[in-house]
């Protein structure tokens, strides 16, 4: 990402002496927590929902029996989306008992039309059977649960991970700390009853460039500044030396625990810079 912005100095608008915020203007920090449970649950429910019949059409694939005089009762495949979805009771003979078995599996597929099966059983275990049609895409189906339930930990994992980080940084600005100001590229505006939701990307040296996300009241107003020759619009973030998240600053810098003389004093400074 480009971060070598011909942006005004910001150097001496902010007093020298420890600073603490009074509003951090973080958001969606529970919605990620939601996120990751929501996730997490997606991703065990999967698991529930498909693990066992793979693993019982594993077991059949690798001990196979075909059943000749078997029927397929209300067999039918749809495909939506490239997800093929197969549902069939079977009926079938064996050693003298009549059995009953329901299968029900998904697979991905590019194409959709009729499909020529049969009945299969595991040699070992009368009872355990499928059609070869669920063994034939087995690995197709096992690929595309385990990607699934991958994608489902993996955004659970982020998303606490991030939550954990929005915490410590909440945490972190009830102390007094020394603060640089720096610039944040604006990413995102969006209005939800009467707030302004802004993303940010601070533009500070850090191996990672992090979008946040800081929320503003109807009584606030983000600190903005429009740059014509990058057609770029940027906010003041505060900084602090502990590689917690930067805070989005407002205009009239009560997001940090000034006096009204420094308050001033920093609007003036900006002023003059920007004019030069």
């Amino acid at each position: 990402m480009r971060d070598n912005y011909p942006l005004p100095d910001l150097s001496g608008v902010l007093p020298v002496r420890p600073i603490k915020v009074k509003k951090h203007g973080f958001a969606d920090k529970w919605k990620l927590l939601f996120l990751a449970i929501i996730f997490a649950v997606i991703s065990v429910v999967v698991t529930v929902l498909w693990g066992p019949g793979l693993y019982s059409d594993y077991l059949i694939k690798n001990d196979p029996l075909i059943i000749e005089d078997a029927t397929i009762l209300n067999g039918n495949c749809r495909t939506k989306k490239m997800i093929t979805d197969c549902k069939a009771t079977l009926s079938y003979r064996y050693e003298g008992e009549n059995k009953l078995k329901s299968v029900d599996f998904s697979f991905l597929s590019l194409s959709s039309g009729d499909y020529e099966t049969d009945v299969v059983m595991q040699k070992t275990n009368p009872n355990n059977a499928t059609l070869t049609l669920a063994l034939d895409e087995f690995w197709n189906r096992l690929s595309v649960g385990v990607a699934l339930v991958g994608i489902m930990i993996g955004t659970s994992i982020l998303s606490i991970k991030r939550f954990v980080l929005i915490s410590r940084s909440i945490s972190a600005t009830k102390t007094n700390s020394m603060l640089q100001l720096c610039w944040a590229k604006i990413t995102s505006r969006k209005k939800s009853m009467g707030r302004v939701k802004l993303g940010y990307t601070p533009l500070v040296t850090h191996p990672k460039k992090r979008t946040i996300l800081s929320s503003f009241a109807k009584n606030e107003v983000p600190y903005l500044y429009y740059d014509e020759k990058s057609d770029e619009t940027f906010g003041l973030v505060a900084v602090r030396a502990d590689n917690t998240l930067p805070v989005l600053l407002d205009d009239q810098f009560e997001r940090l625990e000034l006096t009204p003389a420094e308050c001033a004093s920093a609007g003036q400074v900006l002023a003059n810079r920007l004019a030069a």
